[in-house]
């Protein structure tokens, strides 16, 4: 049986390129392929330029149907038998029909699994399989997929050598977690990757709890490495830009508050660094978060925010006592302000901070 004009193939072996991004065109996508073909009755499925895959949502439908039943054929024969018997192009139909199902489905936790045995098998090349998860990720479905960042540590564990510190020993169980990022040595040119794959997400995808997830355990890699390889000049380096592409995005991002949250877990790992010391002076957010108040006073997660910066750096009762007045007469001065949203915030605020 011949497969070679299948849809499902032909997007798999598409989806096998070497991707920037992907996107899924409304209904039959007839606009923007007969705009970007020379000949108007030549019949194309996909529009493919310079690594950017655009895909109508008719022929994924499409596709997603001619792939499920040769994906359930050939992963019937990977199951039982031994790897050296199958043939080369059964396994490359199996991961081809696999990213299909994954982009038309990306909860197909049988076809995640499926990616993983074929990454065991030497089929797909780590590299490949990081760089089109970085490409699904202008998927709005993929990017908020929680199966999609688990695969993708799976993927950096897999490629990195365990991180061991002097006079530590770590338990199995750490070891066995894939989940897992802070003992692992990952270079500084993969993790400014995964950063910005985090940050491809969360602009596909608003408030993205996974991306942001992934990209905290990224920033527990970084900070252990800190403080266990000799040569940290890199590393310095990509914490700096860190600190201030979240600053940034916290900016033009008044209401994510997840973002704040790693931006306080940010100073606070910089400022409990013991080397560099340098370092610690770019941890405090107090001052960043203080101004955004002052500026946007009606955002509730910008109160929030403040609230997590107050404590997330090292300080000696005099500092304490200084801040809490500062504080106080930030938010007095604000509940005197017209607009029932800015009192509200303000209100909850002291009384916060009388808590505490």
């Amino acid at each position: 049986m011949s497969h070679q004009c299948s849809t499902g193939l032909q997007l798999g072996a598409a989806l096998a390129t070497s991707l920037s991004s992907v996107e899924l065109l409304p209904g039959d996508g007839r606009e923007w392929l007969l705009s970007e073909s020379q000949d108007h009755s030549e019949a194309r499925e996909f529009l493919l330029i310079e690594g950017n895959l655009g895909v109508p949502q008719k022929a994924m439908y499409k596709a997603y149907v001619q792939a499920v039943p040769l994906f359930t054929l050939y992963r019937r024969q990977l199951v039982p038998t031994p790897p050296a018997s199958i043939h080369a192009t059964d396994l490359h139909t199996l991961a081809w029909t696999s990213s299909v199902l994954i982009l038309a489905n990306s909860g197909h936790q049988t076809a995640w699994n499926t990616r993983k045995r074929l990454v065991e098998l030497q089929v797909l090349d780590v590299e490949r399989e990081l760089s089109l998860m970085a490409a699904l990720l202008t998927v709005r479905d993929c990017a908020k997929q929680s199966l999609l960042w688990h695969h993708r540590r799976w993927l950096l564990r897999r490629s990195h050598s365990l991180l061991h510190r002097q006079s530590e020993t770590v338990h199995p169980q750490r070891i066995c977690d894939e989940d897992i990022l802070s003992d692992l040595y990952i270079s500084p040119a993969r993790l400014r990757g995964e950063f910005d794959a985090c940050t491809v997400a969360a602009n596909t995808y608003e408030r993205n709890y996974f991306a942001w997830a992934h990209r905290t355990r990224c920033l527990d890699a970084l900070a252990t490495a800190l403080q266990v390889v000799d040569d940290t000049e890199a590393l310095v380096h990509l914490l700096v830009d860190e600190a201030a592409n979240i600053g940034l995005w916290i900016e033009r991002h008044v209401a994510d508050y997840t973002a704040m949250q790693y931006r306080c877990r940010l100073a606070f790992l910089l400022d409990s660094l013991q080397n560099p010391p340098s370092l610690r002076a770019l941890g405090p957010c107090y001052p960043h978060a203080k101004s955004l108040v002052e500026s946007y006073p009606e955002h509730e997660a910008l109160w929030c925010y403040l609230r997590g910066s107050v404590w997330s750096e090292l300080l000696d009762d005099t500092h304490i006592l200084a801040r809490q007045d500062e504080l106080k007469g930030l938010g007095n001065g604000l509940m005197q302000k017209n607009g029932g949203l800015i009192q509200h915030n303000a209100r909850k605020f002291l009384a916060w901070l009388d808590r505490s």
